[in-house]
């Protein structure tokens, strides 16, 4: 969707804030709030650094979008050090194949917006170039959509679950369910800020009902439909 859902906003952001990137690189920036909101919240919290002086700022901010009318957004021309309109598959293939790097890469409700194995292929690249951490969120469950504000890339194109991210259970640390929406946070290639994962289990924070789980990897989980 064009803002993302709300669901996973604050757990996104104290995510990153927990990360403290040097580097984050946005797939699917939209209308830049995640971008305004990392300068807001990050660059004060975590760095001390004034959120409307761009000469103190010291996290490096790329956004990658592929529906040009939301680049006209203003966020883009203040808070990003850099966007690129462009396919983010595309993108991220070419990144992994350059060896390219950031210390964290986000894909905020984007990856239900291509065919399923566009959607593997993304997060395979995604920890490609992750050094820190990789964040994803998603709807949870069938949530369907077409075009919004005459944007065709806006249609959903499956239905994600939490065993989306089986493939990826030794590099899970958390996945979220907040209402009807996920966030998973994996681990790149280089984790730092935070100890690493225990190899035989990952947490889930189900919001929804107030709980976190510890369950054992290999383990596949489904919520109601």
């Amino acid at each position: 969707m064009p803002i993302s859902a709300m669901g996973t906003y604050w757990p996104t952001i104290k995510r990153l804030i927990e990360a403290k990137p040097s580097s984050i690189l946005e797939i699917g920036s939209g209308s830049g709030r995640y971008g305004m909101s990392i300068r807001d919240f990050l660059e004060d919290i975590c760095y001390g650094n004034d959120p409307t002086d761009p000469s103190t700022w010291k996290i490096r901010l790329e956004g990658v979008e592929i529906w040009e009318p939301n680049l006209r957004a203003p966020a883009h021309g203040f808070y990003y050090n850099e966007t690129h309109l462009a396919d983010g598959r595309d993108f991220l293939k070419d990144a992994a194949r350059d060896g390219k790097t950031w210390d964290c890469v986000t894909a905020i409700d984007v990856v239900e917006h291509v065919p399923f194995d566009d959607a593997v292929a993304m997060v395979d690249n995604m920890l490609q170039v992750a050094e820190s951490y990789v964040l994803v969120a998603t709807p949870y469950g069938k949530h369907l959509q077409d075009d919004k504000f005459g944007n065709p890339y806006e249609v959903h194109q499956f239905t994600l679950y939490e065993d989306f991210f089986d493939r990826w259970l030794p590099r899970l640390e958390q996945l979220w369910r907040v209402d009807n929406c996920m966030l998973a946070v994996l681990w790149g290639k280089n984790p730092s800020g935070l100890p690493p994962p225990k190899a035989d289990v990952f947490q889930v924070v189900d919001m929804l009902r107030d709980s976190r789980l510890r369950v054992h990897r290999g383990m596949k989980l489904r919520g109601e439909k």
